[in-house]
Parts: C-alpha cells; structure tokens; sequence
C-alpha cells in the first residue's frame, strides 16, 4: 500500500488564490447540516428576540440576536452561509459572547454570503445574530463542518518571486479580459472622441481631439487594480494618459512602445465606469491592442523556482528596500561613469542598465540608502565573457569583489562598511576588478541579516510584510493519540538569531504546551520537538542544517513508541526520550508556520512538501518518505 493510501493533509506548491494556498489532500468535503429550520418555513428551533418568521424568511430590526445552537464541537472548521432578503445595508454581525463562533461583522448586502470560521468554544455550538444597525430579512441559513487543509496565506502587500521561466517577477492572480474590442478588429464598442477613427487594427487620431478621448464602459469593482497595456504603433506627437474610472496613470506617455502599468479603481468616472485612453495635448498617432485585467498580489502565495529544479512555498520576513530607486540608476551619484539603459533585464523587461567606467577611477552609488549593518543586493551580468567586479559596497571592503558571467545572479554583502557611511554603491572601479563595463538592475538594502527577494522601488522606500501560513480547524485530520508530521524544507541563511518552526498545535490556546514543532534552532542546527501537557517528551536540537539545502524531515509520535528522521536516518534525541509515554491535554486542530499558532518564532525559508498522517509510521516508512 502506497504512503499516500494513509496521508491526511498534502500541501505542496499547487493550486491557489489571493489569501489560501490549496491543499493537495484533503479534497474539501461539507459535512452534514447542523441548521433546523433554515429556510425559515416554519416559526420555529429558533431562540432569542426576532421580530418574526414568516413567508419563508427570519425578519430582524435593530437589537435582535436570533441564535440556534447546532451542536458543533470546538474546534470544528465551518461554512456558515445565508441569503440576505431585504436590508438597510446596517451593522449585521456573528456576535460575540454566547455564541461558539468568534465575533464577526458580516456582509448585509442582499445576496447569498459565504464565510467559513472555527468554533472557539463549546457552547452548543451557538450561531448568534448580532442586529447592531441591520434592519431586513434572512432566508436560507446553513452552518456545516468543512474539512479542508488549505493555508490560509495573509502578508497585506504584493511581494517578487521567481517564475518557472526563470524570470523575477511578482507573484499575483490575473483576471479575465474587461475589454472588449481591444484589438480594434471592428469599429464597434468603443466611443470614439473628436478626431478618433478605428480601422486596420488600430484607433488613430488625427491631433485635433482637442483632450477628447477613446472609451468604453466594462463593469469594474471599486477598491480593485486593473492592469492595463496598450501599444503606440505610430506616432508623430502629443501625448497619451489611460483612464481606468476616475484614475488615470499620471504619466504622459508618447512615442512608440508598448506600455503597462497598474491602476486602483477608486470611483466612476461621470461617464461611468469607464476605460479610456485619452489626449495630453494634442496627441497625433495610433493605438493598438488595449487590455485591461484585474489583478491582485496582496496576499498571493509565492510558488518559487529560484535554484532550478521543482517549485517550494516561500516565506519571508517583513522587510523594507531602503534604496528608493532600484532600477533608475539615473538618480545616483556617478564618477567617469557611463549609463546605456534598455538592457534585458532579469524580469524579461529593458529596464537593465549598462555601466561603463575606468578602472581606478569610477564609481556609481546613491547616498544615504542603507544602514551600517544591512543587507545589500544586485543583480550583475557581463556583456560579454566572464570578469570580476566591485558591488553593493565602498572598494575598503575585501568581501566586494565577485565574479560575473553572461547569465544574472544575485550579489548580495552582509555587515558594516568602513568608509562609504550609508552610500549604497552599486558599483565601485575603485579597486582591483577586470571589468570596466557590465550590466545591472534590482538593486535592494535591507535592514537584516541575509538577502530576501527582490523588493522593486521608483521614488520611495517599499516594504514587504511577512508572510504568515496556517490553517485551524483541521482536527479531525491530525492524529491525537499517533501520528506522523513530515515537511521537506530549507533555511536562508546558516545562522539564525531566533527559532524559526513550522508546528501542530492547538490554535485556541496559543500554546506550545501541546505540540509538534519541526524547524530550525538558534545557531546551525535543526529544532525538533514533541510536547504534551507542557511536559518536554523528547527533542533534538544538535544535528547541523546547511543554509539553502533541502532536508526531508518526519516525526513519527506514539506513547512509548516515537521515531525521528532526516533523509532517511534515525535521529536520537539530545532531550527527552522516544520511547517516553504521552497525552496530549488538548486537541491539536492547528497547522501554522510557526512555533504554536500566534505568530510567535516564526518559520521563514522554503518548502517542497508537507504532509501529516494520522497513523505512526514505521521505521522502514520513515526511512522511504524521507530519503
């Protein structure tokens, strides 16, 4: 039988979406209706103050808190759902207190609603309505489990990654075409200022439009970024802006290329909600080939390829690029330097730049854009052959000097500088190299003890948040009495300052007292443990761990009977015992990158694979799973 018969939670760099990282295993499966009386076709299993139940629906004003109880245990992940009849769009809420589901403002628009939380308590499984402004009608109530181990994924900003061509770019979800006709097949579907003509596969203008524009009204929602992209196939003056609602682009774009850019869609222009590519003066020339998309990177999973090979899950630590123009090195102080920009850059754009100077002489840097102590970081290539270069820091460092090839790589160099105070030197002629002309872009600095990905900057310091992976709710999918806990993954840098763990626990308490932690200690080594009732069981905290090399890791957990392995080896703790006899106190219902559900020492690096089975495997499993 094949380990995969017995698997209960797989997740691996798969499928997903803004805010979850799909599980390969469990497949999502809804349990059975804990609800009575739902769709409200009688006038009653309901309890608390309502205004009444009739023709089919549960009618509410202000201070009402209809509840039900449904039975579910704590713990238990839930979709609750329900259709909103009629409403005053106020103040409708899950209430706090009495009911076993957390405090939750909900939608009270009318339309069907969706969301899916965890019980916190063992109050009967109470589903409370709390009427704080609402004032309409509730119909088709449902509460039942739902088991599935997607990560719920949160980071609040977008965030770069490597894509599976290689290239460095942002990880985001990219919605479908919103206009239509952009390719101007037919001189149909947009409204066409003065001067405007469609045909041939463009829309010209003649320079006459006098700021009148191009435009059509595709249904947009407010609060979402559309990315848009459009071609100058001719031209012979004047200027462009697109419009995406009441938001254009802010830059004046002429002459012929192809351009993109992202735009929030904030409110309705007076036409509407409206696309339109429109005059900055009197623009003469052609435009081809519109597309507008939604987009959204907040809190998109990043699925990497970096190092080659199969993709892995990577989570960062909040970082902030100090260095305000990462790409423009225009902006920067320069010695006997020359800029020739429009190079392949390695996000697939010409926005690399090639840097000439005189061995001895020249140096290009931007003043006050690092610490003392941070990370600094660049992309360099050759032109041409293979050479040595001076980067990211002043020539008195011995460390700067790297060796360049045809193909990008990432240079980065951690500590204090001695002379050069915060300049970030992008490059640096002033000492022994054989280059004197190469090529760079993505230069980053970085408060932090080793580089992280590509934080892109036009004008301002940029941060990236943290990215934070867990899922609640899961216990029926975690053995409580036997079980195995196996995750392939690796770590950034050789050293770490603080713990940084992937673990089962129990998500109300916020408590390690109950847990299984696999991840990286202080110092070099591996963190393992296992912990019952606040009691240590066993650990290891002694076998080295390389910085960007993947490990296969597995606790087998049993009273009595425990095992530990790393690629395919047995492990003997350095506290504790295997063979030490253990409850758990508390359910463990959590699966959260981190050390017991609440954030704390959290786990940053990559993952391939994680997966957790609620049976003990074998010595001979362990040995197959993880070699």
């Amino acid at each position: 039988m094949s380990l995969l018969d017995d698997v209960s939670i797989v997740v691996t760099p798969n499928g997903y979406k803004a805010g979850e990282l799909y599980a390969v295993v469990p497949v999502p499966v809804e349990g059975a209706e804990e609800i009575v009386n739902g769709d409200f076709a009688t006038d009653s299993d309901w309890s608390g103050q309502y205004s009444s139940i009739s023709s089919g629906s549960l009618n509410l004003v202000i201070g009402d808190f209809p509840f039900q109880n449904t039975g579910v245990i704590q713990g238990t992940f839930c979709k609750i759902s329900y259709e909103i009849k009629s409403s005053n769009n106020g103040l409708l809420k899950l209430a706090g207190g009495g009911s076993s589901f957390p405090s939750t403002t909900i939608d009270s628009s009318v339309g069907f609603h969706t969301y899916y939380l965890t019980t916190i308590n063992n109050n009967n499984g109470r589903l409370i309505f709390g009427v704080n402004g609402f004032i309409g009608s509730i119909d088709n109530v449902s509460v039942k489990e739902y088991t599935a181990a997607d990560m719920d994924v949160t980071r609040a900003t977008a965030a770069t990654r490597v894509d599976e061509d290689g290239l460095v770019n942002y990880a985001e979800i990219v919605g479908s075409e919103e206009v239509i006709n952009g390719d101007f097949a037919t001189d149909s579907d947009w409204t066409k200022g003065t001067g405007w003509t469609i045909s041939s596969g463009v829309a010209s203008s003649s320079g006459s439009n006098n700021y009148s524009g191009l435009r059509q009204s595709p249904s947009l929602s407010v609060s979402s970024v559309y990315e848009y992209q459009f071609t100058i196939s001719s031209y012979t003056s004047g200027f462009v802006r697109i419009l995406i609602g009441a938001t254009d682009n802010g830059i004046s774009i002429s002459g012929v290329g192809v351009y993109s850019g992202r735009i929030e869609y904030t409110s309705a222009h007076s036409g509407g909600s409206t696309v339109a590519i429109f005059p900055w003066g009197d623009f003469v020339g052609s435009i081809s080939n519109i597309s507008v998309k939604e987009s959204a990177r907040d809190n998109v999973p990043r699925i990497d390829y970096s190092g080659g090979g199969c993709p892995h899950i990577l989570a960062e630590p909040q970082r902030t690029n100090l260095l305000t123009y990462s790409e423009d090195f225009s902006q920067f102080s320069s010695s006997s330097i020359v800029l020739t920009t429009g190079q392949l850059a390695p996000d697939g754009s010409l926005n690399a730049t090639k840097i000439s100077g005189t061995i001895g002489v020249s140096s290009l840097y931007r003043g006050s854009a690092s610490t003392t102590t941070a990370t600094r970081s660049i992309y360099a290539k050759t032109v041409s052959g293979t050479g040595t270069a001076r980067l990211t820091s002043y020539n008195a460092n011995t460390n700067n000097l790297f060796n360049l090839t045809e193909e990008w790589q990432r240079f980065d160099l951690t500590g204090s500088i001695s002379t050069g105070a915060t300049n970030f030197y992008a490059a640096d002629f002033r000492g022994s190299q054989t280059l004197s002309e190469f090529i760079i872009w993505g230069g980053q600095s970085e408060e932090g003890s080793y580089a992280t990905s590509y934080i892109p900057t036009s004008g301002s310091t940029v941060t990236r948040n943290q990215d934070q992976f867990t899922r609640d709710g899961i216990g029926s999918l975690i053995g409580q009495t036997e079980g195995t806990f196996f995750i392939e993954l690796s770590k950034p840098v050789l050293n770490f300052s603080t713990q940084s763990l992937i673990s089962l626990n129990n998500a109300a308490s916020n408590s390690d007292a109950n847990s299984i932690a696999i991840g990286f200690d202080t110092g070099d080594d591996f963190f393992i443990r296992l912990q019952s009732n606040n009691v240590l069981v066993f650990q290891e905290t002694e076998t080295n761990a390389d910085a960007n090399t993947f490990y296969k890791v597995a606790i087998s957990y049993k009273s009595g009977e425990s095992l530990m392995y790393i690629n395919g080896s047995p492990l003997t703790p350095t506290s504790g015992n295997l063979s030490n006899a253990f409850t758990f106190a508390v359910i463990l219902d959590n699966l959260s990158f981190d050390f017991r559900g609440d954030g704390a020492l959290p786990f940053f690096g990559k993952v391939k694979q994680l997966q957790v089975y609620k049976t003990a495997l074998t010595d001979a499993q362990l040995a197959a799973l993880t070699s």
